[in-house]
């Protein structure tokens, strides 16, 4: 086995067709392969859950626990990140904690000629904390969230009718959030 096959191994990498038209054209060392495109392995989704539970734990530490040595880690993650499966870090808040107790998804449905502007003026609302263009009967699903049933009657009757793109609004409250997913369970759930 070659050298640059051994390096490709130990990064996660399998030499593949694209792989080896890489080493043919020169790419010896690991960075170019970093680049390559592929789908996260099993040490690449164990340490996503890790980092899904625990994203201040430390590059030794997510090694340790999933078996490989940091420079493998560190090499794996930095392909993550340069990939897109890991978009960044943040933390997780509890909105009720935040003094934010009423939470609504607003179905929307807007002048199709002026969708692009809905779109723009929607994420200027300070409340709607997730917006979703979709199929089917509306054109967007907001998830609203605020301190009490004013605020949500503000930003529906006040912020979103007023707008010129808006021709329906439909509400729905959330009586209670039992789960939120990662997506990272469901592509374990696929496998």
């Amino acid at each position: 086995m070659s050298t640059h096959a051994t390096e490709l191994e130990m990064f996660g990498l399998k030499q593949t067709g694209k792989m080896n038209e890489l080493s043919q054209a020169g790419a010896s060392d690991t960075a170019s392969v970093r680049h390559v495109a592929r789908t996260p392995d099993e040490i690449d989704l164990r340490m996503l859950e890790l980092l899904s539970e625990d994203g201040r734990i430390s590059v030794r530490d997510l090694a340790s626990r999933v078996g490989v040595s940091r420079a493998n880690a560190h090499m794996r993650l930095a392909r993550l990140r340069e990939t897109g499966v890991i978009e960044g870090f943040s933390t997780q808040l509890n909105p009720k904690a935040l003094g934010l107790e009423v939470t609504a998804l607003i179905m929307l449905t807007v002048e199709q000629h002026d969708w692009r502007a809905a779109r723009d003026a929607f994420e200027s609302i300070p409340e709607i904390e997730y917006l979703g263009f979709t199929t089917g009967d509306f054109d967007f699903l907001a998830l609203v969230r605020g301190p009490d049933m004013e605020t949500i009657r503000d930003v529906v009757l006040e912020r979103l009718h007023s707008m010129g793109h808006v021709r329906s609004t439909r509400t729905v409250f959330v009586l209670d959030e039992v789960r939120r997913r990662t997506p990272l369970s469901l592509v374990r759930e696929r496998r």
